[in-house]
């Protein structure tokens, strides 16, 4: 096998490894395969760590990966969640985790990119303030799927929260446009005009837990790591 196939078979463990352990901590729902958009908030004097350091940057946004786990794909076996010890122990280190990262850790699911569009009216970044919030920030570490992680710090944090505040669900509402959002590709394309008022709540359930987590984080002085994968 050369190092292409090899190389290609790791990252598919490794996108395998990332669905289990998200379904496990009750982020991922049934149809998890997708683009996804995850973030932390974290104290400032971690960032030259994180920035230095790509291992410590993945752990901070995905949490270590158990032991139980990472054996069982070093020695090339298939990961059976049904086994149910591997699923017990899997299920005590995520509610571990979820107990030490609490409210400095958010999920957006699939729901990232109608944010973005109800915030900027764009599919695509732009320098906007309203941008940053999904898809702005400093380049930090490696690849994760879809680009390298990114980084709000403190001063941007607070402003992303005061302007999250003042964008009300209302004013989101009055933006959501399913024909045109359908057009310019906001991901997932296929739910908008087929799922229509229903596939706007989704987006705005997410939207308010986003405004819970900026705002905490603001009140903390936190910086922001972020990737979608």
């Amino acid at each position: 096998m050369n190092i292409s196939a090899r190389s290609s078979i790791s990252r598919f463990k490794y996108f395998l490894l990332v669905i289990g352990l998200l379904q496990l901590l009750g982020f991922a729902s049934s149809s998890f395969a997708g683009m996804r958009w995850s973030a932390r908030a974290i104290d400032p004097s971690l960032i030259g760590a994180i920035s230095s350091d790509s291992q410590l940057l993945r752990e901070t946004l995905l949490g270590v990966q158990p032991k139980i786990l990472t054996d069982k794909l070093k020695k090339g076996g298939l990961v059976d969640l049904s086994d149910k010890q591997l699923r017990d122990e899997l299920e005590a280190w995520a509610a571990k985790r979820k107990a030490d990262v609490g409210d400095t850790e958010i999920d957006l699911d699939k729901a990232w990119h109608g944010i973005h569009y109800l915030l900027t009216g764009s599919s695509e970044p732009n320098s906007t303030l309203a941008s940053k919030v999904i898809m702005g920030g400093e380049d930090i570490g490696p690849d994760l799927g879809y680009g390298p992680a990114q980084l709000l710090k403190p001063d941007d944090v607070k402003a992303i929260a005061k302007l999250l505040e003042e964008t009300t669900p209302d004013i989101l509402q009055k933006r959501f446009a399913p024909k045109e959002m359908t057009r310019v590709g906001v991901y997932p394309d296929v739910i908008w005009e087929r799922d229509g008022d229903e596939a706007l709540r989704y987006v705005l359930d997410y939207y308010e837990k986003l405004v819970a987590f900026y705002r905490l984080a603001a009140e903390r002085g936190q910086a922001v790591i972020f990737a979608i994968s």
